[in-house]
């Protein structure tokens, strides 16, 4: 009846699914003037219902965002049969929903991502050019002239690589669980390594780069180029968010059993609410207009994972910033 049925939605004192959303679990009711938990609700003398059963809508990561229900004007034994039905409803609408949020989420990011690769190709575009000027007229720069617009080409031909190997890394993990070619490493080689890769990068921004991996000949048996991605990840971000003037500290400790490596910076630090979000698929922080496309760190926890270690974020001990902890098996 009116007003609900113009409005499509049915008030609290009319409603059984509440206490499907409440209690997170499904709600028999076969006669509702005899049921406990419903038998004052006004849904029974205003809108004729007598029996219900309802289902949650439960998303993926657990969460409840409504229910999925039938309602009888007439007293009513709901089957087994009724029940798998209805589940199987509740459960094409949460695959509907996640669908439309992953299309939405990548609709996102290949916004951003082709944003981002319009400005540096751009900019390549137009340092290129002007060499090429220089060249037609006849006037050959000199190595000293032509050098700040080769760093500029090969600094923006990196930014573009490192974009694209992003995309092409959510494409394989879309595919299926990602393979690894594993190795015997040298733990602080490989350390090593991943820091003079950001070493660029922190010298521009005026950041300090600080390792400390005494190590010795620990081996760690992991896949090199996957394990550099991810501490290249992981140091590069705290670069980026750490003020010029500002410390980022690689450090390192080895157990019989594991490699530990913490990444700290000084910069702004993660709020506690957000440290399991980061890590989540296309999710990207509130304001963080040009930052990041919300993979990096979601494909850094799933190489970490496929290794069989794992990845947190901790607070620094008696410092700002934070700290991301990435733990890898010795034999992974």
């Amino acid at each position: 009846p009116e007003p609900w049925c113009s409005a499509r939605e049915t008030p609290l004192s009319h409603s059984f699914c509440q206490h499907v959303v409440r209690t997170e679990q499904p709600l028999v009711v076969t006669n509702a003037k005899e049921n406990p938990l419903v038998k004052d609700n006004l849904a029974i003398p205003d809108l004729g219902v007598l029996a219900y059963l309802g289902m949650p809508i439960r998303l993926k990561s657990g969460a409840v965002i409504g229910s999925f229900c039938a309602i009888d004007g007439k007293v009513r034994d709901w089957s087994t049969s009724d029940m798998a039905a209805l589940e199987d409803l509740a459960a094409s609408v949460v695959s509907e929903i996640e669908l439309r949020s992953a299309l939405r989420a990548q609709d996102e990011v290949m916004a951003i991502v082709s944003h981002d690769l319009k400005n540096p190709i751009g900019a390549v575009m137009l340092a290129a050019e002007l060499l090429m000027r220089k060249v037609d007229a006849g006037k050959f720069a000199t190595p000293a002239e032509m050098m700040p617009s080769l760093k500029r080409i090969r600094g923006l031909g990196t930014r573009m690589e490192a974009l694209v190997h992003e995309v092409l890394d959510q494409a394989r993990l879309n595919s299926g669980p990602i393979a690894l070619s594993k190795t015997p490493e040298n733990a602080r080689a490989l350390i090593e390594a991943a820091s003079e890769s950001i070493a660029g990068q922190a010298a521009q921004k005026g950041v300090q780069l600080q390792l400390a991996a005494d190590l010795g000949s620990y081996v760690v048996t992991c896949d090199r180029p996957r394990l550099l991605q991810v501490l290249g990840n992981v140091i590069g971000n705290a670069v980026e968010y750490t003020p010029p003037g500002k410390t980022v500290s690689v450090r390192a400790e080895a157990s019989a059993n594991s490699l530990v490596i913490l990444v700290c910076d000084e910069g702004p630090g993660i709020a506690h609410e957000l440290r399991e979000q980061i890590f989540e698929k296309f999710w990207r922080a509130p304001g963080s207009k040009g930052r990041g496309h919300g993979l990096g760190l979601f494909i850094v926890r799933t190489l970490v994972e496929a290794h069989g270690g794992n990845i947190r974020v901790i607070d620094v001990p008696g410092g700002q910033g934070v700290c991301f902890r990435v733990e890898i098996p010795t034999n992974a």
